[in-house]
C-alpha cells in the first residue's frame, strides 16, 4: 500500500515536471521570437535616426544568464580582469 502511493506520488511529480518543461519552452520559444522582431525594429529605428542625424543609442534587449544556462560556462575578454603575457 504504501510503496503504491510512493509510486503515485513520484508520477504525478514526474508529470508536472514534464508539463512545467513543456510550457517554460514555449514561452522561451516566445520570448526568442519576440526579441528577434525586435532587432529588426530596432535596425530600422537605428536607420532612421542615422537618416535624420540622430546619434541616440537604442535598447536592445538581451535574455540573460539565468535564462540560458550555457552562457554561463562561457567568459568573455571583459570578465578576465587578468593581464594577457
Amino acid at each position: 500500500m504504501f510503496i503504491s502511493c510512493v509510486y503515485i506520488q513520484q508520477e504525478a511529480i514526474y508529470c508536472i515536471k514534464v508539463n512545467f518543461n513543456k510550457e517554460f519552452d514555449e514561452v522561451f520559444v516566445k520570448k526568442e521570437l519576440e526579441l528577434t522582431k525586435i532587432a529588426e525594429k530596432n535596425k530600422r529605428i537605428k536607420k532612421i535616426l542615422d537618416d535624420i542625424g540622430v546619434n541616440d543609442p537604442v535598447y536592445e534587449p538581451e535574455m540573460c544568464s539565468t535564462e540560458k544556462p550555457e552562457m554561463l560556462l562561457t567568459t568573455t575578454d571583459e570578465e578576465v580582469t587578468s593581464v594577457l603575457y
